[in-house]
């Protein structure tokens, strides 16, 4: 049974280089932060940082249309007064109005509602605080999975699915806020065991697309960097559960060490 913990040090079989794992958010409310020291302690003595992707680039080379619906928009593939209705209880509930967002995929204004839940205490989301601390420490940067894998991703979500997922959090606003307020005192209290389980619930069939799948690659590239000190900061969801990225280098012989 894997150990709750955001970080750990890993180290390969048959390496002496020792490496970090550690699950992050992409917010910038301050409970994200709470174990930050740590962190920042392992990074120093790491030569690299890599995050899921590229951050730099991202901002750079990514084309906000793959952000976008490929056919139609929004208020063309819902009815007119259901999208009125959502424009409504979005704005209200969740502070933006979505006529501004109206290209988007569904799951991308989901995220937004999300990420409009919490507060925005830091400068930063965690992730990207992370990534400026590294090039500050003139550290090497850059991205486990590379940003055409990425943004393809978003193509492979059935669109009636994400639909769905937005339906949900306009319907249940208050539900939808307890979730995500749950999720985040699980990740202060660094509990990846119950964090994972609540965010697969979440997702419903994308598990697969968004951590399943991705786990299995990001956990094969880790272990092709294993001759380099490096710490990779992923999504706290894919650290824990059967499929996870602990258990995956666990299955690759990895020494695993939480740091607490």
């Amino acid at each position: 049974m894997i150990k709750d913990s955001l970080l750990w040090k890993i180290r390969a079989p048959l390496s002496n280089v020792d490496s970090y794992l550690f699950g992050t958010m992409h917010v910038k409310d301050e409970i994200a932060y709470q174990h930050i020291d740590k962190v920042i302690a392992a990074l120093c003595q790491c030569n690299k940082l890599m995050c899921e992707i590229d951050l730099d680039r991202a901002q750079t080379e990514i084309d906000p249309q793959a952000y976008m619906i490929t056919e139609g928009t929004l208020s063309t593939l819902i009815k007119p007064t259901k999208y009125e209705k959502y424009r409504k209880v979005i704005l209200k509930c969740y502070g933006f109005d979505i006529i501004h967002m109206d290209a988007y995929y569904p799951i991308v204004i989901f995220n937004k509602i999300a990420e409009s839940i919490l507060n925005n205490d830091r400068g930063f989301p965690l992730d990207m605080y992370l990534w400026n601390k590294a090039k500050e420490l003139n550290l090497a940067t850059d991205g486990i999975e590379n940003l055409k894998e990425h943004v393809e991703i978003l193509g492979l979500l059935d669109i009636d699915t994400q639909l769905k997922m937005l339906k949900s959090a306009v319907k249940h606003t208050a539900k939808f806020k307890r979730s995500i307020k749950k999720v985040t005192h699980l990740y202060a209290d660094q509990k990846i065991q119950k964090l994972y389980k609540a965010t697969k619930s979440s997702m419903g069939s994308f598990r697969h697309i968004l951590i399943y799948d991705r786990n299995v690659k990001m956990a094969d590239r880790i272990f092709e960097n294993r001759e380099e000190s490096c710490m990779y900061a992923v999504g706290a969801a894919h650290l824990a559960g059967n499929q996870g990225i602990l258990n995956l280098l666990k299955k690759k012989k990895y020494k695993l060490t939480a740091i607490n």
